[in-house]
């Protein structure tokens, strides 16, 4: 098996932190990133990307994991890192 560095998770924004700015992007037409994750590359679809104070770039995507064996879409927070994700065309069906 391939290995490699895998895209790092975040959890959300807290009230009391300082508020990252905020770029929502429309479902029809969203951004496609590919992010190395569960051991492979997997395309997800960015919902909104949040650019906080401190220079962190973080993307908010719905994206196909196997989580308890079952095959599932979701939603997850992403660190952006070019060693771990990086732009994809935009596919039909990029979730199936």
């Amino acid at each position: 098996m391939n290995t490699g560095p895998e895209a790092v998770e975040v959890r959300p924004w807290r009230e009391g932190e300082p508020e990252p700015a905020y770029r929502y992007f429309p479902r029809v037409d969203a951004p496609v990133l590919s992010i190395r994750t569960q051991g492979r590359w997997r395309p997800a679809v960015v919902q909104k990307r949040e650019d906080h104070p401190d220079g962190r770039v973080v993307y908010g995507v719905e994206i196909t994991l196997i989580i308890d064996g079952m095959r599932g879409t979701v939603e997850r927070r992403y660190l952006w890192d070019p060693a771990t994700m990086h732009p994809a065309p935009a596919v039909r069906g990029a979730l199936g």
